[in-house]
């Protein structure tokens, strides 16, 4: 990477950021932008335990029950690699202001009759948790993967991504909200609880579901996991992939729990919405367990 005798350049993942200060005739420096800070915060803003490293990885030991209140903040570079309780998987988010807020609620049904969860049982629970995160290397946004991925995703506002919404989740239970279709779950076969959440709307013919990468993703296949809880479940046989950059595609689901991957010519777009669902009358339960969108992050 080229250095300049005007400024620093910070490099972030991602990009490389001007920042104008004064230095010595003839001067060249380069400094790496990827000092990583995890913290948790109680109810009252109070710092209840937090680590920083620079350039690897961050681990964070909360000696402590998780209590109401209690958030994760992790803040580096744009690309990082978190994983945020023991029990979940590492996973590549984006956050363009690189900061990830994460409160620790487990997006739990109120109503006790009902099995809510849609985390492991055993996350986020107990005296003892492990929190880490690191900056993405320079290869990860390359390389080929799902980019729609994002088990800790939440519903409504957000400050990372992937990110999922709908105009539609069933009865506003936490089993059928719209992150559950990019949490990395694909039991399909059951509906419900962890891990059988999907993305469960109500029984309407205007239904939609969409993903946002927080920044241009280059992408060529899609891949559906229809929930197959048969014969509780229907199946919408048409839908429409609508891209963000105004291109569309019109698929055919047919009623299977197995995978069903619709490839088409590469794109660089923001998001990818699935519209235009359409099923036999009468209307009947249909959802999404999982979907998973194909591609890199694009130059």
């Amino acid at each position: 990477m080229g250095c300049t005798r005007r400024g620093v350049y910070v490099w972030l993942i991602g990009g490389m950021l001007p920042l104008m200060v004064g230095l010595g005739a003839g001067a060249e420096v380069t400094v790496k932008s990827d000092r990583v800070q995890v913290e948790v915060r109680d109810a009252a803003g109070a710092v209840v335990a937090e680590v920083s490293a620079g350039g690897g990885l961050a681990t964070l030991n909360v000696d402590r029950e998780y209590k109401p209140g209690d958030r994760i903040i992790v803040t580096g570079p744009p690309s990082m690699v978190v994983r945020l309780d023991a029990a979940m998987p590492e996973c590549p988010v984006f956050s363009p202001t690189g900061r990830i807020e994460f409160p620790i609620t487990k997006i739990a049904d109120p109503d006790p009759k009902r099995p809510g969860k849609v985390y492991p049982p055993e996350a986020f629970a107990g005296p003892k948790h492990i929190v880490t995160a690191r900056p993405a290397t320079a290869d990860e946004p390359a390389a080929y993967r799902n980019v729609a991925v994002n088990p800790y995703d939440l519903r409504g506002p957000t400050t990372f991504f992937p990110h999922a919404t709908s105009n539609s989740e069933c009865r506003n239970e936490p089993v059928f909200a719209a992150r559950n279709a990019i949490d990395g779950r694909i039991e399909n076969k059951r509906h419900g609880g962890w891990p059988n959440q999907s993305w469960g709307p109500e029984q309407r013919k205007d239904l939609w579901w969409k993903v946002d990468f927080g920044r241009p993703v280059a992408v060529d296949k899609v891949v559906i996991y229809i929930r197959a809880d048969f014969p509780h479940d229907k199946v919408w046989h048409d839908a429409t992939l609508k891209f963000s950059d105004g291109t569309v595609e019109k698929i055919r689901i047919e009623k299977t729990a197995e995978p069903q991957t619709f490839k088409f010519s590469a794109r660089t777009v923001m998001s990818v919405e699935t519209a235009d669902l359409v099923q036999d009358e009468p209307l009947g339960w249909a959802a999404l367990t999982e979907v998973e969108v194909w591609g890199r992050g694009a130059k």
